[in-house]
This record gives C-alpha cells, structure tokens and sequence, in this order.
C-alpha cells in the first residue's frame, strides 16, 4: 500500500512479490484509473518553475494512488491494498515488508541474499542488518553528522518456519516477526 512492498522470500530460489505498485509514475493502471474518475496528475514544480520529482496527484501532491490518510486528495485515493493468497514454501520462509526506503535501495533478491545470511539472527535483528545495508547503499545519510537517514526506511520481518519435524542437521533457526524502523 503506497510507496510500500512485501516480497516473499524462501530459503532457496528467487523472492516472489507479494504487493503491487501503486506509484502513479510505474503504474499505468492506477494513472487510468485516477484519470478517469476527473483526478489531476502532473509533477510539482522546482523553483525555476520546471517540472520536477514524481507525477503526482493533486490536490495533495501525493505520488502514489493507494494509502492509508491523505484525505485531502478525496476520492483518488484508496486505502484498499492488493490482495493475493501464495503457497508458503514447504522450507519455510521469511516476509518482507518494507517502505522505499529499502527497495529504492536495494533490489529483492539482495534483501533476499542479507535476509539468508542473517538467518541465525532473530527477525528484529535481520531487519536491522537489512536496513543498515540499505542505507550504506545510498548514502542516506543527512549531512548533519551522518546520525539520521534523509528516507524512512521501515521494514517487517516476519520469519515463518515449517511445522514438519526434522531437517536435518545444521543450526537453530529462530522463528517470529520484527518490525524495524529507521
């Protein structure tokens, strides 16, 4: 919903994602559908009065078509998500949900490489690896003594292990959900 994206990641083989965009500059259904119900899309302008950033919507200057708030963009915006039903790998499996902070960073199958690595670690601590890497990856970093990131970079964990006994040697692996933010 919004800027946001969930990708499920197995522990082998490549993340599947789970959300669809809904950045009024990616997504074509959802300018269609915004356009078509009278909403006005352009981008905002810099001070030299050229066009600049993401196509928004406006009122309100928002750049994406669904999210939770924005009112004052009215009808144009709904707080619906994309819904979709997978099965979970017979292995087990982590969820990622994460605001642009991290994708806009890094590409899934990135995450999905830290997210094995750090398997060991509980959620909150694969989260925290996750959003550290991102934030190196951009440079993220305000110019006032490198202490906060200039993008929220929010990110969920949710760790979903089998049920099924056995499996066979190796190392403990916790199980569980974190929500981290940055």
């Amino acid at each position: 919903l919004g800027d946001s994206e969930a990708w499920l990641v197995p522990r082998s083989g490549s993340p599947s994602r789970l959300t669809e965009d809904h950045r009024l500059d990616s997504s074509e259904p959802e300018r269609q559908r915004v356009r078509g119900m009278g909403g006005h899309l352009a981008h905002a302008k810099n001070r030299a009065g050229d066009p600049a950033g993401p196509l928004r919507l406006w009122p309100g200057g928002v750049a994406q078509a669904r999210s939770v708030g924005d009112a004052d963009v009215g009808k144009y915006i709904l707080p619906a998500p994309d819904v979709r039903t997978l099965p979970l790998p017979a292995g087990g499996c982590d969820v990622v949900v994460a605001s642009d902070g991290l994708w806009d960073a890094l590409y899934p199958s990135h995450v999905a490489a830290a997210l094995r690595q750090t398997k060991s670690l509980t959620p909150e601590g694969s989260a925290a690896h996750v959003i550290d890497r991102a934030i190196n990856q951009r440079h993220a970093y305000d110019c006032d003594g490198y202490l906060q990131p200039r993008d929220d970079t929010t990110v969920i964990v949710l760790r979903i292990r089998s049920s099924g006994g056995g499996g066979g040697g190796g190392g403990q692996e916790s199980g569980g959900c974190s929500c981290q933010v940055s």
